[in-house]
């Protein structure tokens, strides 16, 4: 029985309260960390400051040069995250990535919200879409099941090497699940994120 539910994936309810957990703490860490000993580097940085703006709002995308970019930066979080999922470590691994998520975004909100107040919420968000439709459900898949992989690559399926692979073969198609929705991510966001803030941010502009 305990067999079979490992080999089903079940019982990861907990892993995705403890990411969504590690999230939300990386979160306000970066909210205060940006508003206090980064506020100066922020401000200085420009960003979502209006001349970041009128240049996203005029500049010429090379799709095919941001796509190999986007492509190349997806790439490696995805390895490191599988990779984890393989070792003792991965649980670890990935609640601390898990906070640095919730921290990158926290900051980035925050630098929003400094340069163009309220409206930068919305300016923040915009920039997400559409890809993170794609990329939240993929990440937390991923996550999730590299938790579950590192807890259990030591089961001993009562000898059976069978069952290893079994365990590992599930976890290598969730992760190439996974990777495909990244793809429809990197996708969308070097083809048609750009064009859509462009639109976005021009409206800001004029507002």
């Amino acid at each position: 029985m305990e067999t079979s539910r490992i080999l089903m994936g079940e019982e990861t309810s907990g892993y995705k309260r403890k990411i969504g957990l590690f999230v939300t703490v990386g979160f306000f860490i970066g909210i205060i960390l940006a508003n206090t000993v980064g506020k100066k580097a922020l401000l200085e940085l420009g960003i979502y400051g209006d001349y970041f703006l009128l240049q996203i709002e005029s500049v010429k995308i090379d799709s095919n040069a941001m796509f190999w970019y986007i492509f190349e930066k997806r790439l490696f979080f995805f390895l490191a995250v599988v990779l984890a999922g393989l070792t003792r470590f991965g649980v670890t691994a990935v609640y601390l990535i898990a906070a640095w998520i919730g921290n990158g975004f926290g900051m980035l909100l925050s630098a929003a919200v400094m340069q163009q107040g309220m409206k930068g919420i919305a300016i923040c968000i915009a920039g997400m879409l559409p890809q993170y439709l794609f990329y939240i459900p993929a990440g937390l898949l991923l996550l999730v099941r590299a938790c579950w992989m590192s807890e259990h690559r030591v089961v001993k399926f009562h000898g059976k090497m069978q069952g290893v692979r079994a365990l590992i073969s599930r976890y290598i198609v969730l992760a190439a699940a996974a990777f495909v929705i990244f793809f429809i991510g990197i996708l969308l966001e070097s083809l048609l994120n750009p064009a859509f803030l462009q639109k976005i941010y021009k409206i800001f502009n004029n507002m």
